[in-house]
């Protein structure tokens, strides 16, 4: 039982592997297990009550989208999506993360690996408030991921593969937004703000960003549902 609700646990040894359960007395529980060179997590629970930091495990898979040569609806996006697991893990080299938790009864899953050591340090920056659930995996080197959820009830998730992509998302009121990134150098910002609204953005290529990619894109909606792709493939089918 441990006391404390700020920790940091780094791992620096070639072959450290670090497997932490910890809880305090406002019953904050964090599952995490870190292995290889360089890895970092920094967890702040003071001012939150019955939350915790678990992992995941990312699920690839694809969607359908519209082919803008046919406009048929027959072009295949890889896409990320993620089941729930009991022990947030950072494996092989570089990286780090920064997770925050007000409010109660949130939670935060963490999935990060750099599973060949390259150099790069995968990032990841999460701020819960509320009893929502803020969800973050990353595979590859060079990766960034920041993530606010501001409000109960709100869901949001960043899922990447590939290196040095970067996404920032921010849910408030009671919605759900998701970035799932395939590729390499993409960059993308997206706001969900509404009500009730799900939104979701799916990038597959390489060097892809919105049209203002300071702005990114914001989502404003009233209990509707919301999908958004962009990619690099060429297609074409008929």
């Amino acid at each position: 039982m441990c006391s404390l609700s700020k920790r940091l646990i780094p791992a620096f040894g070639i072959c450290l592997l670090a497997s932490v359960q910890m809880a305090n007395a406002d019953q904050n529980r964090v599952y995490i297990e870190q292995s290889g060179v360089g890895n970092s997590l920094f967890i702040d629970q003071t001012d939150a009550k019955s939350s915790t930091v678990g992992g995941l495990t990312i699920q690839p898979s694809s969607i359908s989208a519209v082919d803008p040569n046919t406009l048929n609806n027959n072009l295949e996006i890889d896409s990320l999506g993620f089941a729930p697991a009991d022990v947030a893990v950072q494996s092989g080299g570089g990286n780090e993360a920064d997770v925050i938790i007000s409010g109660s009864n949130g939670t935060v899953r963490l999935y990060q690996s750099n599973p060949n050591f390259d150099p790069g340090t995968n990032s990841a920056s999460v701020n819960l408030d509320g009893n929502g659930l803020a969800a973050i995996g990353q595979v590859g080197f060079g990766n960034t991921a920041l993530l606010t959820v501001s409000d109960s009830g709100s869901s949001g998730t960043i899922l990447q593969s590939g290196n040095e992509n970067k996404a920032n998302l921010g849910v408030s009121r009671g919605n759900t937004g998701l970035i799932s990134q395939v590729g390499n150098n993409n960059t993308t910002t997206l706001d969900v703000d509404g009500v009730e609204t799900s939104v979701s953005y799916f990038v597959q290529g390489n060097n892809l960003t919105a049209i203002n990619p300071q702005q990114g894109v914001q989502v404003l909606s009233n209990a509707s549902s919301v999908t958004i792709t962009q990619t690099s493939i060429v297609g074409g089918g008929g």
